[in-house]
C-alpha cells in the first residue's frame, strides 16, 4: 500500500528480523506464521469485523487489536487476551506495542485468545442456534430467542452476562 516505502525505511533502521513483511499468505500456510510470532498487531483503520484476531486467537497468540475493529468488542478482553488501542494515535499505539512485547507471560493471553474463540467453533454455535429455535418453538417471541442465543454464548464464554 501507500506506506510500503515508509515500512521499508523502519525496516533499514532495524536490526535484521525486527520488522518483517510479509506478502499474502496462502491460507496452509497461515497456522506456520502465526506459529512463528509471539504477538498479532492488528491496527486497521476500519475493519467490519477482523478475521485475523480469530486466527490469531486459534493459533493461542495474544493481539494488539484496533479499537476500529468490528471483533474488538465481541473477542478482546484487555489484560487476559491482548490489548486494545486506538490506532490513529501514534503514541498510544507505541506504548501499547511497547507493553505488549515486554509483557512476561504473553503465552499465558494466546491460551486466553484460543479459549476466546473457542466458544465460536461449531458446537457452541450449534447449541446457540438450538436454544433459538427451542425458544421460537415455545412460541417465544424472536427477541427471546436472541437473548436464548446469547445467553447460551455467554455461559460457554465465562464472561458476564453485563459485558455482552
Amino acid at each position: 500500500g501507500p506506506l510500503a516505502p515508509t515500512l521499508e525505511r523502519a525496516r533499514a533502521r532495524c536490526a535484521r528480523g525486527e520488522i518483517v513483511r510479509t506478502p499474502a499468505v496462502q491460507p496452509d500456510e497461515l497456522a506456520a506464521h502465526y506459529a512463528a510470532s509471539r504477538l498479532l498487531v492488528f491496527a486497521s483503520l476500519g475493519e467490519p469485523w477482523g478475521l485475523v484476531v480469530n486466527e490469531a486467537f486459534a493459533c493461542a497468540r495474544p493481539v494488539l487489536c484496533s479499537s476500529l475493529a468490528g471483533c474488538a468488542d465481541d473477542l478482546m478482553r484487555p489484560g487476559e487476551n491482548g490489548w486494545i488501542v486506538d490506532p490513529t494515535l501514534p503514541c498510544e499505539l507505541a506504548a501499547s506495542l511497547r507493553e505488549a512485547l515486554e509483557h512476561p507471560d504473553l503465552e499465558r493471553l494466546g491460551i486466553e485468545g484460543r479459549r476466546t474463540v473457542d466458544r465460536f467453533g461449531p458446537e457452541p454455535m450449534a447449541a446457540g442456534i438450538r436454544a433459538a429455535v427451542e425458544s421460537c418453538s415455545r412460541g417465544e417471541s424472536r427477541a427471546s430467542a436472541v437473548s436464548a442465543q446469547r445467553e447460551h454464548a455467554v455461559r460457554a464464554s465465562g464472561r458476564s452476562a453485563s459485558r455482552e
